[in-house]
């Protein structure tokens, strides 16, 4: 999180403001840069998994709460304490994805999405595995 934050500022503070990427090389295989207009897309796109994942958090607090007397309070607990560690990692992550689609060079737009989506992978699987 604290790597993907910086990339955004280091790669923000040095690149030229208009939108058309200007690279000191020639790119002689798959041109995998974003415009602008892309990059917002793609962080309008990443708001929605962020909204997403805030509803299944909150559904599952609510839930937790709402059976907490028929589960044991370890259990009750280990849930609760699960999904807001899953929550606040990916809230983190997905915060930076969406910061370097807004203000980072084309090049490293989205640098983060596969980190991303193997890292939530990992956390909802334990998170299933432990409730």
């Amino acid at each position: 999180m604290v790597g993907g934050a910086l990339t955004v500022i280091i790669s923000h503070a040095d690149s030229p403001k208009d939108s058309a990427p200007q690279f000191p090389f020639s790119l002689h295989a798959c041109d995998l840069s974003l415009s602008l207009k892309q990059g917002h897309y793609f962080a309008g796109a990443w708001c929605s998994v962020l909204a997403f994942d805030t509803v299944i958090v909150i559904s599952t607090y609510l839930r937790a709460v709402s059976v907490r007397n028929v589960w044991p309070s370890h259990l009750f607990q280990v849930a609760v304490r699960d999904s807001i560690i899953y929550y606040v990692v990916l809230v983190g992550l997905v915060l930076s994805n969406i910061l370097t689609f807004l203000v980072a060079d084309p090049l490293i737009k989205g640098l983060t999405s596969t980190m991303i989506n193997t890292l939530s992978s990992g956390l909802i699987a334990r998170l299933m595995l432990t409730a």
